[in-house]
């Protein structure tokens, strides 16, 4: 049974604490990934700003409210009870008082349209940040796959050369060889141990590497369980229609061609066009809680700019640059759509050279392997050389790689496609 975000790093906290080996699907790499990335977490907190600030829209119609209180006391004259500064009212006074405002201008109206694209535009950016973490994780989560292999492929190659080694002796005791060929046996067996302490190495490095990338701050190693995905036929991969609309880049260029289109009709509304301001106040006051009094004041006014209409001026050419911007966009748009493209093109031509690779990795890693098994039987029969045997798996291996490192290539490039058409990369092996 799979484990909720919480317990799992919980889970996960412990066993690392402890330095014990966790399992680790890719799902719970990513959620791991999503929980502990401050730049997402700061990405999340802007975004339900923007949204609190458009689902409130309504306080742009909002009256202000206020409300006061005031206290006073007068004290004793100095001068006696018939000097200027003498009263016979009570000394203490209190003054209560009420007021509603609002004021409406032109450029109230945007407001709205305002608040709805800048929601719009800190969303792009949180789902853009999410998208590249994911994109990050499932790239670093299936190299650590490839490297884990390796490893095991490594010591599979000193196994093989210590069976070769073993080999040696019992024909060397048969008196079928010299000792030179034990000699060359325990040599095949020292010159494997560096590669594999290389990929030990290797591999180590890209472990800290992912746990910075996930946020895993224990010290033990990770079980990974999901397995490097290729589709059945590497040949049956399909590709979306249109998806150009859904990237990132050129969302984002379409809410800043919205946006300068909303700023220049908001210019021109307030700066050329005629300006109509709305105010409304009521006041109320109430002294000694004395029969009240209250003032009820309603304007309205329009305003014209008339050097906005001057070709040339400060306010014609802030109205004109807007329309420069549009331009400019438009351009920008065109661009990136042409770049879309040719990237989705190599994408899909790299996606295709590498299944053609697998194809004829497979095939020659399984000859490869026949080959081996046969010369391995020639050398115990006496009918073939050490260096015949020798060649014959150092064949298995470099196939075996290779095969290994085409399908990396092949997953990568998938998942590289899958974050450049902004869909789930596994919808496209279906």
């Amino acid at each position: 049974m799979r484990l909720s975000i919480v317990a799992m790093i919980a889970f996960v906290s412990v066993a690392g604490a402890l330095a014990q080996d966790v399992e680790l699907t890719l799902d719970e790499a990513l959620e791991l990934a999503i929980a502990g990335n401050a730049d997402l977490m700061a990405q999340y907190a802007a975004t339900e700003g923007a949204l609190r600030d458009l689902q409130s829209a309504w306080n742009t119609f909002m009256p202000g409210l206020s409300a006061g209180l005031a206290l006073s006391w007068d004290g004793p004259s100095l001068l006696g009870t018939e000097g200027p500064g003498y009263s016979s009212d009570s000394p203490l006074g209190t003054k209560l008082s009420l007021g509603v405002q609002l004021s409406l201008g032109t450029a109230s109206a945007f407001e709205l349209s305002e608040r709805r694209l800048a929601a719009e535009s800190a969303t792009l950016t949180r789902r853009e940040a999410g998208a590249r973490l994911v994109r990050d994780v499932e790239k670093a989560y299936f190299q650590l796959v490839v490297y884990k292999q390796d490893i095991a492929n490594k010591a599979r190659v000193i196994k093989l050369a210590e069976e070769r080694l073993a080999l040696a002796r019992t024909r060397y005791q048969n008196g079928l060889v010299p000792e030179l060929e034990i000699l060359r046996a325990e040599l095949s067996v020292w010159n494997s141990r560096p590669a594999y302490q290389k990929a030990e190495t290797d591999y180590r490095k890209r472990l800290a590497s992912f746990k910075r990338l996930v946020g895993y701050e224990g010290e033990g190693d990770f079980s990974l369980t999901s397995p490097l995905i290729v589709a059945a036929s590497t040949g049956t991969i399909s590709v979306p229609g249109d998806r150009l609309a859904d990237r990132f880049d050129v969302e984002r260029l379409t809410l800043a061609k919205a946006s300068n289109d909303l700023a220049a009709r908001k210019a021109l509304a307030t700066v050329k066009l005629p300006v109509v301001s709305l105010g409304a106040s009521w006041n109320a006051s109430s002294s000694d809680f004395a029969d009240p009094i209250d003032s009820l004041t309603v304007s309205a006014g329009i305003a014209f700019s008339v050097d906005s209409w001057i070709p040339g001026s400060k306010k014609d050419l802030s109205v004109q640059l807007f329309a420069d911007s549009a331009r400019r966009l438009e351009i920008q748009y065109t661009d990136v759509l042409r770049a879309a493209r040719d990237e989705i093109s190599g994408l899909v031509l790299d996606l295709e050279s590498a299944g053609t690779n697998i194809e004829l990795a497979g095939r020659q890693a399984t000859l490869a392997e026949r080959i081996y098994e046969k010369t391995r039987e020639a050398y115990r029969l006496g009918s073939a050389t050490f260096l015949e045997l020798e060649d014959a798996q150092q064949d298995v291996s470099t196939a075996e790689q290779a095969l290994l490192g085409y399908r990396y290539q092949y997953l990568s490039v998938l998942i590289d496609l899958g974050y450049a058409l902004n869909t789930d990369w596994r919808l496209l092996l279906q």
